[in-house]
């Protein structure tokens, strides 16, 4: 009897540990559940902070891109284009040194042509210094006029002539003395005698022939000759270009 009522009491005692074991269990259990949780919170909130922080941070933002707008593209490409496009400068330059040399050959080929425009004469100048050139002197024979033509007999002389006339020079600017012929012919035409003077020839020693006729001024010419005879009733003067004549414009 005293045995089973030992059992009785051992059994008692167990269902009672047994009783209050149980909810405290159940509480650690919960508890460790709990912190858990809060752990892997903790965990997930410092990640995305860490995915968050400042450029200065260690980490980049991961977010979403969103696309570009099609204009942007546009302007970017084009510029991108234009920067790897070829530079025109080169060919500019090689053009517009093409030009130049175009122009400086035609002004050498056509000088004395040129000159004759008194603009241009003193670049014409300049461009003979440099390339050792040699230019005439603005000549057109067509603006030099013959006037007051009058041929008699020597006053003095047997058998000889005084043929006198006027050159005066129309052009605007300085032109070389021309040479001047004197034809006689007769009544039919026919050429009888021909005499060409050089200026040194018809002019007075104190005209300076390295000067030029100057525009709108008048020059006396008399020439003393032999008398081709009674037949020369006619006879003209022709101012003819001298071909000699081959200096820098002053």
């Amino acid at each position: 009897s005293a045995s089973r009522a030992d059992l009785s009491e051992f059994n008692a005692a167990g269902e009672t540990r047994a009783a209050s074991t149980g909810p405290e269990i159940n509480a650690a259990e919960a508890v460790s559940e709990q912190a858990a949780e809060e752990q892997a919170a903790a965990t997930e909130e410092a990640a995305v902070s860490a995915t968050e922080e400042t450029p200065q941070g260690t980490a980049k933002v991961d977010r979403p891109s969103r696309p570009v707008p099609a204009v942007i593209l546009d302007e970017l490409h084009a510029a991108k284009a234009e920067r790897l496009r070829p530079s025109n400068t080169p060919w500019t330059i090689g053009t517009l040194l093409l030009m130049l040399t175009l122009v400086l050959q035609a002004g050498y080929y056509y000088r004395d042509n040129l000159a004759q425009e008194p603009t241009l004469r003193p670049w014409l100048i300049k461009l003979c210094q440099m390339t050792g050139c040699t230019l005439s002197q603005p000549y057109d024979i067509s603006l030099i006029d013959i006037i007051g033509r009058d041929v008699r007999s020597h006053p003095t002389a047997r058998k000889a002539l005084i043929a006198s006339t006027t050159l005066i020079n129309n052009a605007s600017f300085a032109q070389p003395y021309p040479l001047l012929t004197l034809v006689f012919s007769d009544i039919t035409g026919t050429e009888l005698a021909r005499r060409r003077f050089t200026p040194r020839e018809y002019l007075s020693s104190d005209i300076d022939i390295d000067a030029g006729m100057m525009p709108d001024t008048p020059v006396r010419i008399e020439l003393e000759l032999v008398d081709p005879g009674k037949a020369a009733v006619n006879y003209e003067f022709h101012a003819e270009l001298d071909p000699r004549i081959r200096r820098p414009l002053s």
